[in-house]
């Protein structure tokens, strides 16, 4: 699907063919397709909801989009799989920004998204790419991927 981006950025009959493809694919589960369809509102030309939050190329200013959008999806979807689904996918766009820019793009406090970043890490039903991503932005949040201070050196 990373052609799709090529494609569009070249304009033209071929552009528009893949991006009807992209839009016809079958999909499985209803929410994901909504989620797909609500990325690719936000960041034209992105190849879905879980290829946007886990490039590590997306611009944080992309990510602020997905995570107000989908925070919208968490708050207003039809059912309660589209409500799930959306908070995952708010919580993963967190995680893009702590995980791929450094970035906090949420007041959440820190106790907060330690825990829902673990819980997402540990959801056998959320799928591997955001399991992974859960795993950099708690790696990042809590640290473990600075240079630790030596001991005995407090905090100033």
């Amino acid at each position: 699907m990373s052609g799709d981006r090529d494609d569009r950025a070249k304009g033209g009959e071929r552009a528009d063919w893949t991006s009807m493809r992209w839009a016809l694919r079958p999909r499985n589960e209803p929410a994901m397709t909504a989620a797909d369809w609500l990325a690719e509102d936000l960041v034209p030309g992105c190849a879905g909801a879980v290829a946007l939050l886990t490039d590590p190329l997306t611009p944080i200013a992309d990510l602020r989009r997905a995570k107000d959008g989908f925070k919208a999806m968490r708050l207003l979807g039809e059912q309660p799989a589209d409500r799930r689904l959306g908070a995952r996918l708010y919580l993963a766009a967190i995680a893009a920004g702590l995980a791929y820019h450094g970035e906090r793009i949420s007041a959440q406090s820190d106790g907060a998204l330690i825990e829902a970043l673990t819980q997402m890490r540990d959801d056998a039903e959320v799928v591997e790419e955001l399991r992974s991503l859960a795993l950099a932005a708690l790696r990042r949040l809590e640290g473990s991927d600075r240079p630790r201070r030596p001991p005995g050196a407090g905090a100033r």
